[in-house]
């Protein structure tokens, strides 16, 4: 299949006087799907057709897997539309826990300059990032490429693991990922997500999330986290398919 794709006609049809803003998630979570060069071009078409913002959610953006030319990795410095790049710490170097995430601005420099004069004055109205992790941001930053290295690592073997698992059996399928934490399984016939995964939890102590959840428009699929160990995500992996053959 040629993968997840933005439905641009549909978005544009949901544009309302009241909308100021498209929001995106690049990659996405949890598809970890990337805009693609076209699809950029035509939000940034639907934003000057409507005088809107591009927000832009790229905490996933270090984690991308293969290449493709059509992929946009950043949103970073598109002059298309007004654009705000949102990242942080808490997935680039693995830190949930230490609090610091920043905005970058881009697009026609008098709409950029304009939010950003806004953006400082509303930064002013907040407390500041707490004085350690000021200090640290640099060190932490230089150091992210070694976490990162160890993270893509265990994501590509459990991905593994889990496409020649699946690959036995009829009743469900992995869907392409191009980048982030997770996977997503497509199961072949209609099931209760959320009986499915309580009673996954129940039983077993196998924590998955259910597709709707991420507001999938149809039952049928469950998510499950790359960054388990390797060991506790194999035997995941087995009861999980364990119940599906078995009709659950």
């Amino acid at each position: 299949t040629s993968g997840w794709q933005i439905d641009c006609e549909k978005l544009s049809a949901t544009v309302s006087t009241q909308t100021v803003a498209l929001v995106v998630v690049n990659p996405n979570n949890p598809t970890g799907s990337f805009i693609k060069q076209e699809e950029l071009q035509q939000l940034n078409a639907l934003c000057a057709e409507h005088q809107l913002a591009i927000i832009s959610d790229e905490v996933f953006s270090d984690y991308g897997e293969g290449e493709d030319a059509q992929r946009v990795p950043s949103l970073v410095g598109n002059r298309g539309a007004l654009t705000f790049v949102l990242s942080g710490l808490s997935k680039i170097s693995a830190l949930p826990q230490v609090k610091l995430s920043w905005i970058h601005v881009s697009g026609p420099e008098t709409l950029r300059a304009a939010a950003q004069e806004r953006l400082d004055f509303i930064a002013d109205t907040y407390l500041s990032v707490g004085t350690p992790v000021q200090h640290a941001a640099a060190r932490l930053l230089t150091q992210r490429r070694h976490v990162q290295k160890q993270i893509r690592q265990r994501c590509r073997a459990n991905e593994q693991y889990l496409l020649a698992q699946c690959a036995h059996t009829a009743h469900c399928r992995v869907l392409q990922r191009e980048g982030g934490w997770y996977a997503i399984i497509a199961i072949a016939n209609e099931f209760s997500e959320e009986e499915f995964t309580v009673r996954l939890l129940e039983e077993y102590d196998v924590l998955i999330h259910p597709g709707y959840f991420f507001d999938f428009p149809q039952p049928g699929y469950l998510v499950v986290s790359l960054l388990t160990p390797s060991k506790i995500f194999e035997r995941g992996v087995e009861l999980v398919l364990k119940r599906i053959a078995d009709g659950f």
